[in-house]
């Protein structure tokens, strides 16, 4: 029979072994044999026929939407390949080789399907119209490569909304804390483990980077993964290796990203550290009761703050009381030896009052019975001072009931050794992590690499170095092209911007996303481009954090890091109820400083000044620079250069003025620089002032997070330098912070106002005592008409982002709410002192500064009760003698929310 010559585009022989026949010339069959000669030989060797398979025909596989991996590398330079019988593939490569085997496995490029490349090619068009800089040409490169998108990479999961749920995966069987820990923390540190994408959330000061050092310590060195910790902010990054050398464990990571860091780094490979290791018992079992102790610990610090909110309500109480005209403070009786009873004894009195039947004998006996109550003509005569005085008493009980509380859990603490059991955990950690640091190094003591190698040996450096440290901009140039780490760590992620995300996702298989999204987010540059693109993935809008967290939501792991230890409690506490919801856990103590915020107001006038011409334009105030100077001369606030001071401001022109007078003694930036660091003393100075320029940049100067930012820097004193108009009238972030501030420290200008601010504290106890859940009615008052108003109410403020910084209380005393009744006549005297009540209150959360009064009129009860018409009426003189603006209500009447709503939006 003839000779087959063989060709590899068309032939393909398999042994019995299932092996492939290589270099063969050419094949011929002889009754059952086969005839094979190789590389052109002078020697046939035959075969039986039964023994060999000759596959011909193959199919051609297309290479541009399909990715080829041999023995799990992923093939480059791929000129063809051929597909025979489905099992068998050959692929061609343009540099000459040939692979040819059963183990190349063919999967599809996402990159080319619709879908992924249009979310692609928008992001492309979006970097092409950003003015050229060096990371933009970097970032235009780096996508011209973006040709591939790995099937096992976070990228295409991300594309597609999808994520690998590790929940039911086996999880390691024990975690170490070598960089100590608390509850959040190792809360984010499990949480890790339940999906190839996952967020922990690091509010300023809550040990975002001690979180990051144990996942290193748990996923690069006892799980043997390789690592990348990544960040727009070259400083995030400074403080993770600063962190690791401080300790001695800085010889396994890889300083990476740009040439001047490789260079330094090649040129300074650190040696491998061997640590002597003691031995210690194993203290796994200790865990469980350590996490409970720190539920206990973390109780004890949310106790605290709350007594501090208290303590400082009970002072604001103590000024208005000690202005009241009190015809005796009453000893009060033994009944009254617990807040709790006293807020019953105020809420039964009030409903009562209220239905007119608090004289009466039926009252007096449910009194007795119920409290021992007998002062029966005092409550006929004087009840409003009984009932300030009550009040009074209430703060004096409830603050000496939360600091029992406090002491219990102390001592609870302190009986089960929690400061010593953590400590022993940490210690155990600790030789546990070096114990393996001596084993896993003990091998690449003596391996060297130079930057033109290392990529070449890859597997070599990632063994001697897994953890690299790069900035997000040249994460790929640090790893060879086609590998996939096993993590990337992104901090201060609210600053990546999409098409930055997008090259990180796109070279790991597990992402954890740390950052703020109440923080700075990216700038966006360049000319807007506007595409049908899903909102998700705007790059305008998102920067990664926020696109991760608006296309998940729940479904995969975020863990908020809640203990709290930079700030002085009531710095940060600003921030925790602002942005935070009141979720932070606050562990810095008041100490002596008891007067951690002050507000520096500029003269009347408009002081900015706005340069628009030249190379150097922008907006400054002098007039606030020539009040941090005096600030320095002050010796009340007994500040110098010399101390540990930042001044922040929104405006780069403000800060060049800034060192032109303080030149470099001083630490002077923008709020964006500012991100990340920290000082014992922040000075801000907000420049805008009520001219009509700085109306139109009042936007960029008043945003929460660059607020939330610029407060959170401040460890001990924060110094706010702002105008005397433009943010009272219509900011909004800075508006709040000085409400706050002079709330905090007892202003003058709220101890000398003519209207109290509201006592939140004693109300929100009030209300618990009178919500009942009804129907979905929440179901406070026997009238139908106030508890339909009190759910309206409610669900205006707590729908509409714009009202999130109003709280409102219910049956507010017109006594609690003026310091004196001096504009009043005598009629409005005695109506204001018979526990006189507005139905509805809605104040500023900030300041506690009443902003609107709302009475619901039911139409039966009002309109045909000629008392009642005037007692409205008298109502309504004292609120118009105080300014105070009120809004009735009909019950008949129509648009209730929208009436609301419009005089809200025109009150803030």
């Amino acid at each position: 029979m003839d000779k087959t010559y063989y060709n590899t585009k068309k032939h393909l022989i398999i042994n019995e072994n299932d092996e492939i026949l290589e270099k063969i010339s050419y094949f011929q069959f002889a009754q059952k044999i086969i005839n094979i000669n190789f590389n052109n030989g002078n020697k046939v060797y035959p075969y039986k026929s039964s023994s060999i398979t000759i596959l011909k025909d193959p199919e051609n596989i297309d290479i541009n939407s399909n990715l080829f991996y041999f023995e799990k590398t992923l093939l480059f330079n791929i000129k063809e390949v051929l597909s025979f019988g489905n099992k068998y593939y050959r692929v061609f490569l343009k540099e000459g080789g040939v692979i040819t085997s059963n183990k190349i496995k063919v999967v599809e490029n996402l990159m080319k399907n619709e879908k992924v490349s249009s979310i692609i090619d928008y992001l492309k068009l979006v970097l092409n119209n950003i003015k050229n800089d060096e990371i933009t040409v970097y970032l235009k490169r780096e996508y011209e490569k973006l040709d591939t998108i790995l099937p096992d990479s976070v990228l295409g999961d991300f594309l597609f909304r999808k994520f690998i749920n590790k929940s039911n995966f086996l999880k390691p069987k024990e975690l170490i804390y070598p960089f100590n820990f608390n509850l959040s923390q190792k809360k984010a540190l499990e949480s890790i483990f339940d999906s190839n994408i996952s967020v922990i959330e690091g509010p300023p000061g809550t040990g975002k980077t001690q979180t990051i050092l144990n996942i290193i310590a748990n996923l690069a060195i006892m799980q043997d993964k390789t690592i990348a910790i990544v960040s727009n902010n070259n400083s995030a990054i400074a403080n993770v290796k600063e962190k690791l050398e401080k300790e001695g464990y800085d010889f396994f990571i890889a300083m990476l990203g740009n040439k001047e860091n490789k260079d330094y780094f090649f040129s300074h490979i650190p040696e491998v550290k061997e640590f002597k290791v003691d031995k210690i018992g194993n203290y796994t079992s200790k865990l469980e009761e350590i996490s409970n102790l720190m539920n206990t610990d973390n109780e004890k610090h949310r106790l605290e703050l709350e007594l501090s909110d208290y303590v400082l309500e009970q002072e604001h109480f103590e000024n208005y009381f000690n202005k009241q005209e009190i015809k005796e403070i009453f000893k009060l009786p033994l009944w009254a030896k617990n807040s709790d009873k006293i807020m019953n004894f105020l809420v039964l009195n009030s409903e009562k009052s209220k239905q007119g039947k608090n004289k009466g004998w039926f009252y007096k006996i449910e009194l007795f019975i119920k409290f021992g109550f007998t002062e029966f003509k005092k409550l006929d005569t004087s009840e409003i001072d009984l009932i300030l005085s009550y009040q009074r008493k209430f703060y004096e009980l409830k603050i000496g009931e939360l600091k029992d509380l406090i002491f219990e859990l102390d001592k609870k603490l302190n009986d089960n050794k929690y400061d010593k059991l953590v400590s022993e955990y940490t210690k155990y950690s600790k030789i546990f992590f070096e114990n393996k640091l001596n084993s896993k190094f003990k091998k690449n003591k003596d391996v060297s690499f130079t930057q033109k190698d290392y990529l070449k040996r890859s597997s070599n450096f990632r063994d001697r170095f897994p953890v690299i440290l790069s900035s997000t901009y040249t994460l790929l140039n640090s790893i060879p092209k086609g590998f996939l780490l096993d993590y990337v760590i992104v901090d201060e992620s609210s600053q990546v911007d999409l098409i930055t995300g997008m090259l990180i996702f796109s070279c790991c298989k597990n992402i954890i996303i740390v950052g703020d999204r109440k923080q700075l987010t990216h700038i966006a540059n360049g000319e807007m481009v506007h595409a049908n693109i899903d909102e998700d993935f705007d790059y305008y809008k998102h920067n990664i954090l926020s696109s991760v967290l608006s296309i998940y939501e729940d479904n995969i792991p975020v863990t908020l890091l809640k203990e709290h230890y930079r700030c002085h409690p009531k710095i940060i506490n600003f921030c925790n109820q602002k942005y935070y919801n009141g979720e932070l856990i606050i562990y810095t103590s008041e100490g002596d400083n008891k007067n951690p915020l002050v507000i520096y107001r500029s003269p009347e006038g408009n002081h900015m000044r706005s340069i628009t011409q030249g190379e150097s334009t922008g907006k400054y105030n002098q007039r606030e620079i020539d009040i941090i100077q005096d600030i320095f001369n002050n010796k009340r606030e007994n500040i110098t250069e010399k101390d540990d001071i930042g001044i922040i401001t929104p405006f780069r022109k403000q800060v060049e003025k800034l060192n032109s007078v303080f030149g470099k003694t001083i630490d002077i930036d923008t709020v964006h620089k500012f991100q990340g660091r920290e000082k014992d003393i922040i000075i801000f100075s907000t420049v805008l002032d009520n001219s009509k320029d700085g109306n139109l940049t009042l936007k960029f100067a008043d945003q929460a997070n660059l607020i939330n930012v610029t407060v959170s820097r401040a460890k001990n004193k924060l110094i706010v330098v702002t105008d005397h108009e433009l943010f009272f009238k219509k900011g909004r972030e800075i508006k709040d912070l000085v409400k706050y501030v002079e709330y905090s420290s007892l202003d003058e200008t709220i101890i000398n106002s003519e209207i109290v601010g509201v006592f939140d504290l004693l109300y929100k106890n009030y209300s618990d005592k009178i919500s009942i859940n009804k129907n979905n009615l929440e179901k406070v008052s026997r009238y139908d008409s106030e508890n339909i108003g009190n759910t309206l109410i409610k669900e205006i403020l707590t729908s509409d982002e714009e009202f999130s910084n109003l709280h409102f209380s219910r049956e507010y005393y017109l006594k609690n709410l003026v310091n004196d009744t001096s504009k009043l006549n005598d009629i409005e005297k005695k109506f204001i002192n018979n526990n006189s009540r507005v139905d509805f209150l809605i104040y500023q959360k900030f300041g506690k500064t009443p902003l609107l009064v709302i009475e619901v009129d039911g139409v039966s009860f009002h309109e045909n009760n000629l008392d009642q018409i005037e007692r409205d009426k008298k109502k309504n003189s004292i609120l118009e003698k105080y300014n105070i603006p009120y809004l009735r209500l009909s019950t008949n009447g129509s648009g209730d929310k929208e009436k609301i709503i419009e005089k809200l939006k025109l009150l803030i």
